[in-house]
């Protein structure tokens, strides 16, 4: 019932005033936007007032890939099968049997595709669902506000196997944490690291994982792609996957969580806030004993 009354204020509400119903209804306090200090606060701060034409840029998940060609080069992005902007020009025969569809004009829109099991009319149905669907009124996140409804089809990085997010949170270029995500679709669990790769007692929306990660084998090469795609922004998440023998870009997110997110401890909102306004590493005291 919470969530349908914030989708419909969503669209009656101005955006500063809606962006501090989402903190209150998910988090519990009223959140200052004029002067913020928390994490949650700086990020609807960058939501309403922020309209860098960049951060919608990095939000469309296909004009990302030009913008990680000129920062990055071809070697971070998975290979790209097709794009389209209309369903009717979909074809499945042409493409490999694994693959993943994404609509690039959201979040969440996602459908993994191995062994060719999904036939021509599913997939347009599915792309005529997101193409038709505009984003930005689910939380009124600017960067989505006008961007070209568009599918794409791209490679399957490792087809039947569990994958690992990895998730680098940039301030001013600079990268102070790491997000690891596990079976997103089955049991989502999360922890959160330091770039130096020291575990955090903090958890974020979802279950710590069980087990301690080991570090991914290109960092250093992971931490140094964030700093070049994330440099224009005062606040980035850029999103990898490791794979064997390289690492690939996801996506650069400018609102996690739509912008209100929940950690326990709930100090840690006040911390990482602190993190961004005063350029700084986490608190030693957040550290995992």
């Amino acid at each position: 019932m919470r969530r349908k009354l914030l989708t419909a204020a969503a669209r009656v509400l101005p955006s500063a005033a809606f962006a501090r119903l989402h903190c209150l209804a998910k988090l519990g306090y009223w959140p200052d936007l004029d002067a913020p200090e928390t994490f949650t606060e700086r990020l609807l701060a960058k939501r309403v007032r922020d309209r860098d034409p960049l951060i919608a840029l990095t939000a469309d998940k296909f004009t990302l890939r030009g913008y990680v060609q000129e920062r990055l080069g071809d070697d971070y992005l998975p290979r790209l099968y097709a794009v389209v902007e209309s369903a009717a020009d979909i074809d499945v025969t042409k493409l490999p049997s694994e693959y993943v569809m994404k609509g690039t004009h959201g979040s969440g829109w996602n459908r993994i595709v191995t062994g060719s099991d999904l036939t021509d009319e599913q997939a347009r149905a599915l792309a005529a669902g997101w193409l038709a669907s505009s984003y930005y009124w689910k939380r009124r996140e600017w960067a989505y506000r006008d961007l070209t409804p568009r599918v794409v089809f791209e490679e399957n990085l490792l087809p039947g196997k569990p994958i690992d997010d990895y998730k680098v949170f940039t301030f001013g270029g600079v990268a102070r944490l790491i997000q690891v995500d596990r079976d997103r679709f089955t049991d989502h669990r999360r922890s959160l690291y330091t770039p130096e790769w020291r575990a955090l007692a903090v958890a974020c929306e979802y279950p710590l994982l069980g087990t301690s990660v080991s570090a991914p084998a290109r960092l250093d090469e992971m931490l140094w792609a964030a700093a070049k795609l994330a440099e224009p922004f005062a606040f980035a998440r850029v999103d990898f996957y490791s794979l064997p023998e390289r690492i690939v870009v996801g996506e650069v997110t400018h609102y996690p969580d739509g912008g209100v997110v929940r950690f326990e401890p709930r100090g840690f909102d006040l911390e990482l806030g602190r993190v961004w306004g005063e350029g700084r590493p986490v608190a030693e005291a957040f550290l995992a004993p």
